[in-house]
């Protein structure tokens, strides 16, 4: 909740300046873009997952069938992968096995899925009222720290506070910016090169970037 509020509360400050200070219309507005912002994201992205997935099972048999071509025209099988991997029928025996195994576990993430979805509803709920508060909340963390600390002591650590709220809350805004371009150009160039899956790629890809240093990497995998 107080990751969310956190970063909702830039948009929220915007449209506070904008309609004269009307605070629980600027959240209003700030959950309503959040969600179709994330809503559209996954309308376009999960039917490329989908698809992603029933071409990999459709190419599963053709896969086996050159591993199968190549071991019976190498010397593969004279190292012994053969026995590791087995034959095709075996390989649909142990997924059957899998599969049959896994279903009495669906139970369990059911309720874990509840328990996440509760969490989320939760997690949303303290966010507004953080959001609402948030001029309460500063000044009674203020006084925690000037109580629980020495003088100097809680001068210099509200500084670093004060500090770091600028830098970190500049930094997520830029990255944002910056991710959603590397995104919208990562999916014009695979558009131009007629390359499959661009919309998923160019979500991913931007989506990564917002992960500092090792993001882009992350990315590119």
């Amino acid at each position: 909740g107080l990751v969310i509020a956190y970063l909702l509360d830039a948009p929220v400050r915007v449209f506070e300046s904008k309609l004269g200070g009307r605070r629980k219309l600027s959240i209003l507005i700030s959950y309503v873009l959040a969600f179709l912002v994330v809503g559209f994201l996954l309308r376009m992205v999960l039917p490329q997952i989908g698809d992603s997935l029933f071409l990999l099972a459709g190419r599963i048999p053709s896969y086996l069938d050159n591993l199968s071509v190549l071991m019976q025209n190498s010397r593969l099988d004279e190292l012994g992968l053969d026995k590791v991997l087995g034959s095709y029928q075996e390989l649909l025996e142990k997924a059957t096995g899998m599969v049959s195994s896994f279903l009495p576990k669906i139970v369990g993430y059911g309720v874990a899925i509840g328990n996440g979805f509760i969490s989320a509803v939760t997690a949303l709920i303290s966010s507004v009222y953080m959001l609402m508060g948030k001029d309460r909340l500063p000044r009674q963390l203020r006084k925690a720290v000037l109580a629980l600390l020495p003088l100097p002591r809680a001068r210099s650590v509200l500084e670093v506070c004060s500090r770091a709220n600028r830098v970190f809350g500049g930094f997520i805004i830029g990255k944002i910016i910056d991710s959603s371009i590397i995104g919208v150009l990562c999916f014009v160039c695979m558009t131009l090169l007629h390359l499959p899956f661009a919309v998923l790629i160019s979500v991913i890809v931007g989506v990564t970037n917002i992960i500092p240093f090792f993001g882009p990497f992350i990315g590119a995998v």
